[in-house]
This record gives structure tokens, C-alpha cells and sequence, in this order.
């Protein structure tokens, strides 16, 4: 079976294969790759097959769809009519027995275009019901949480498409750990009615329904097809889709956030009671010891706030700094490392800019990475610019090209990727985005633990999300991509995931921007990936980029199934 949708499409369309081949094919690799990788929540060969017959009928009388005959899979969250959904989870069974009257919106999307549904795909690494889900380009490796059962099928070539569900990268650190594609859609974009467990734009905020794939393009074939108000969530905004194919990538402006050293994960706060999280993309915080929970204060008359958090209310006048931006502190530092006082801008900001509460080393450097493109520019050629996760190229004085200095642009993917699009004429920016790992963090335990806060630090946590959301809109203003690591490592040896697996997906699940994940370098020997952000409901941007670092992937670094 081909890899690829709009392929497969043609073999149908063309009579070279039928769909019911194609689907027996699918069942028969799907029975095989369950001994070796698990994955698989549930078969059902005589509805399959069924509607695979369906298929044929139609295109032979000429009226075969834009999906027609392939085959998907969808994850144990997200309802399929007649099929069992049971929200099962590494620690929960969910509701066994349960089965949908009705498909998920995007479900029914999907199937009303010809797709075909082959399977329910087990979540996380362990599923209390489903068991293991093993990574298929090494099975003693982690698949990355929660869409995990999808991307392995997916990455296994069972199915050449499936569908996830993303709320903290959930979709994407899977897509990054197994070597395929995924696609977080701008919160928004699509809508969430049939995901299951129900969750909605004001009671989450976050989770995204979205593809995974063996390449971009048929990422974006999928969004077309389920993207889009449905009636019924009322979270889902009437915004066009715009066309990946109609984005010129000449002048775009491309900025990157790269680690820090000296990072690591800052103590537990506002911890909920009760078990550990399975998917730090969809569970509560996790427990730990006892955490101070709010900050001293004179004025024990007005809410208290959690520490770390900003000593001003929701109605407090914001006031504008010299620079004309929002003076606002980053909380959450590792105790040694220090903070700006309030108020003081860092050398360099972009754009003139403030960022307030960085560190004093981050700052450092930054500045060093200024002091040394004055030099660049001053000497009128190309350069590297240095930051705490080592050398990244620059643009220099001339456009649309860039110089390769240090390791080759397959042992980096960040570096691989913007190696790319600076290639294709896109402008890679100066200055680093602030790396806000910590604060997306500590913002999203306090999410997980919300059914544990009182009713001021709740408005304190939607209060310091919005402005989370504000600050970033601002320091990404001038940019038109954003290219990160999708994952703070190579796939790990065979386990669930944790809450640090998921530091460069989460401030994007906060911000609701859509991200595409695409292969890309290498990572530790293995296989690279990195996440290709774009602006709130510019997708097709993202899309677009991503296609352009797809194709210029060495081959020698792509990833390959076990047979």
C-alpha cells in the first residue's frame, strides 16, 4: 500500500488497486504490527470492509470522492459511529462498552470525503486496556504520548493518515518521536464536538483535534477537509483557510527559539491532589510534596496570588514602559540563576522591546549574540550568532543566503530547517524569541490542577494565561515563522511520557498557534524533528514551510519502520 494519500487516491481512481484490496491489505498489516508495536484499540474487518466495497461501486460509476478508499485510523478519544470509544487512558479504563451514535465532527468529515476507518488507535505508551504502544522504528523506544497508538500506525505504514488530539503536544511529540508529520490547527480552527472526553474553547483552551501523517501535504488535504464551524462548537471560529500552495516563502521573516544550557524543569506548584498524570497533555497536575501556595502579603484583604505570580489585579491600569511595552515579569526562575528587576530591558530587545525578568545569564547572552552581529554587519559578511544551545546561523548583508558554519546541516534539525528556508529567500531574524519554557510550565500545572484551586487563584490562572498570550503576540509581532525543536530529545528508552517531554510543545498549546511538525536533521544520531510555527490562523504558512524543510530533509536521515 502507498504511503502517501494523493497517491493512493490516484491507484483507486486509475483501477491499479481497489479499495477493498487496499483495506485487506491494512487489516492483515494490522494484525501482524500488534504483536510487535500493539497500538491497535479495535479492528472491526466486516464494517471495514464493507464500506470498502462501497468505494469500488462508487468509483466505478465515476463518483469516487476526494478521500475515496483510504484508510485512517482515529485515537480512542474521539468518537466513530458504532465503534468502541472508550477514552481509556494509562491509568483510567474510561467507559468500556461504550460506543458513539455519532462520529466526531471531523470524523464525519472525513468519511463523508472517502476515507475509511480501519482502526481505533490506543492512547499513551500504556493503556490500562490496550497495553503497550511501542515507537515501530525501534521498539525498545518511547512513541511519545497521548496520540501514540495513531503516529505508530501511521509511522508503521498501516495507514497513510490518522487522527489525534493535541492539548499540550499531544499530537506532536508522537509525530517528532516516530519520524512522521503532525498538525496542531490553530485552537479554533477545528472543531472539538465528538471528542471524548468533552471538552470545549472555555472549559480547555487548549485541545486541538488534528492529522498525522507520512508527509505534509497530506496534512494539509485533511485540514482542508475538517477544518471549519460545525454548528454545534461554539469555540470554532468562521476564519477562511487559506492555501499552503499560494504562500511564497521569499521575505518571510523567520525567527527561532533555542534551548537554554543551563535549563531543567522548575519545582512543582499549585500541585492537585490525588495520582501522577499519564499525558501531561491532557491530565491534572501531578502530585508531589507540599508546595507553598501563595505569596506573603500586607494586604490580606485582596485575593492572594500564587507565587511567582505578578502582585497586581486583573483591573490594575497596565502601565507602558518607555520602550511602549507591557511591563511584566517572567516568574518562575531556578533558584541561583537571578532575575532582571522590574522594569529593566534587556540590551538588544527586539524591536525595541523590553523583556522583562529574563535571566541575567539569558541576557548575557543575547547581548553577546548582538554585540556579535554588529560585528557581522561591520564587517559586511556572514556569520554565526552565539546562543545557549550553541552556534545558529545568520543572515548577514545578503538576502536569501545564508553561510553553513559549524556541523552540518544534518546533525541540527533547528539548524536544518532554517538552513532551508533561508534558501528559498525567507529572512532569518536577528534576534532569539525569549526561550518561555518555564513559565508555559508552570502555567500549565496550574491548568492541570485547576479542579484543586480556589476561585482566586483560578481568575489569577486565566488572568496570567491571557497575558501569557498577550506578551507573546508582541515579542513574535515582527515574525512570520517561529522554528523550535519539537521534542528536548531523541526518543528515550520505552516508557510513559512526562510532563519535561513536552517543553517545546506546550507554550503554543497556550498561545492556540498552529504548529506543524515535520522530520528534519538529526537529533542524537537519530532522526530529527522540529516544530514550524506560524501566526493564530495563518496554518497554510505553516504548512507551507514545513513542505519546503519536508523536501529538503537528507534522505540519509529519514526514518524507516520495522518491516
Amino acid at each position: 500500500m502507498s504511503r502517501n494519500v494523493l497517491d493512493l487516491v490516484h491507484r483507486h481512481k486509475t483501477g491499479e488497486t481497489t479499495v477493498t484490496e487496499t483495506v485487506r491489505d491494512v487489516l492483515e498489516r494490522l494484525e501482524g504490527l500488534h504483536a510487535r508495536i500493539g497500538a491497535v484499540a479495535a479492528i472491526d474487518p466486516g464494517r471495514s470492509l464493507t464500506e470498502a466495497a462501497r468505494a469500488d461501486r462508487r468509483l466505478r460509476a465515476g463518483a469516487g470522492r476526494l478521500l475515496e478508499g483510504v484508510p485512517i485510523t482515529v485515537k480512542d478519544w474521539i468518537d466513530v459511529a458504532g465503534w468502541p470509544v472508550t477514552g481509556a487512558t494509562g491509568t483510567s479504563r474510561g467507559n468500556p462498552g461504550r460506543r458513539p451514535a455519532a462520529d466526531a465532527t471531523a470524523v464525519a468529515r472525513l468519511r463523508e470525503a472517502g476515507a475509511i476507518v480501519v482502526a481505533i488507535s490506543a492512547a499513551m505508551a500504556d493503556n490500562a486496556v490496550y497495553g503497550p504502544t511501542r515507537n515501530p522504528l525501534d521498539p525498545s523506544r518511547a512513541p511519545g504520548g497521548s496520540s501514540s497508538g495513531t503516529a505508530a500506525l501511521v509511522a508503521a505504514g498501516a495507514v497513510p493518515l490518522g487522527l489525534g488530539s493535541d492539548s499540550g503536544g499531544s499530537v506532536r511529540l508522537p509525530a517528532a518521536w516516530c519520524g512522521i508529520a503532525g498538525l496542531k490547527p490553530t485552537f479554533g480552527r477545528v472543531p472539538l464536538t465528538g471528542h471524548f472526553p468533552r471538552c470545549g474553547a472555555l472549559e480547555d483552551g487548549r485541545t486541538a483535534i488534528g492529522p498525522l501523517a507520512t508527509c505534509v501535504r497530506d496534512l494539509a488535504l485533511a485540514l482542508a477537509v475538517i477544518a471549519g464551524p460545525d454548528g454545534l462548537d461554539a469555540g470554532v471560529a468562521p476564519v477562511p483557510l487559506g492555501d499552503p500552495d499560494t504562500v511564497s516563502l521569499a521575505g518571510l521573516r523567520v525567527g527561532v527559539m533555542t534551548p537554554a544550557s543551563d535549563w531543567s524543569p522548575p519545582p512543582v506548584r499549585l500541585p492537585a491532589p490525588g495520582r501522577s498524570p499519564s499525558d501531561p497533555g491532557h491530565a491534572p497536575a501531578p502530585s508531589g510534596p507540599p508546595a507553598e501556595r501563595t505569596a506573603p502579603r500586607a494586604d490580606r484583604s485582596a485575593p492572594e496570588r500564587p507565587v511567582g505570580a505578578e502582585q497586581a489585579g486583573p483591573m490594575a491600569a497596565e502601565r507602558p514602559d518607555a520602550g511602549g511595552a507591557v511591563p511584566e515579569a517572567w516568574p518562575v526562575e531556578r533558584e541561583g540563576r537571578g532575575r532582571m528587576a522590574p522594569g529593566q530591558a534587556v540590551e538588544g530587545a527586539t524591536s525595541g522591546r523590553a523583556v522583562e525578568g529574563e535571566t541575567a545569564g539569558r541576557a548575557a547572552a543575547r547581548k553577546e549574540a548582538g554585540d556579535l552581529m554588529r560585528e557581522v554587519k561591520e564587517a559586511g559578511d556572514l556569520a554565526r550568532m552565539r546562543t545557549g544551545a550553541g552556534d545558529l546561523v545568520r543572515v548577514g548583508n545578503e538576502a536569501g543566503n545564508l553561510a553553513r558554519v559549524g556541523p552540518d546541516r544534518a546533525e541540527d534539525p533547528v539548524r536544518a530547517a532554517v538552513e532551508v528556508l533561508a534558501e528559498a529567500g525567507a529572512v532569518v531574524v536577528e534576534e532569539p524569541v525569549p526561550d518561555v519554557r518555564e513559565e508555559a510550565l508552570e502555567l500549565t500545572r496550574r491548568h492541570w490542577g485547576r479542579a484543586g484551586l480556589s476561585g482566586a487563584e483560578h481568575a489569577w490562572l486565566l488572568w496570567d494565561w491571557d497575558r501569557f498570550r498577550r506578551r507573546m503576540l508582541a515579542a513574535t509581532a515582527h515574525l512570520d515563522l517561529l522554528i523550535t525543536p519539537a521534542a528536548p530529545s531523541p526518543p528515550p528508552p520505552w516508557r510513559e511520557s512526562t510532563e519535561s517531554d513536552y517543553v517545546w510543545t506546550l507554550p503554543w498549546s497556550l498561545t492556540g498557534a498552529p504548529v506543524v511538525v515535520v522530520p528534519s536533521g538529526t537529533a542524537g544520531g537519530r532522526p530529527g524533528a522540529v516544530q514550524v510555527v506560524a501566526r493564530p490562523w495563518e496554518d497554510h504558512v505553516a504548512l507551507a514551510a514545513a513542505l519546503l524543510i519536508e523536501r529538503g530533509h537528507p534522505t540519509g536521515t529519514r526514518a524507516e519502520p520495522i518491516p
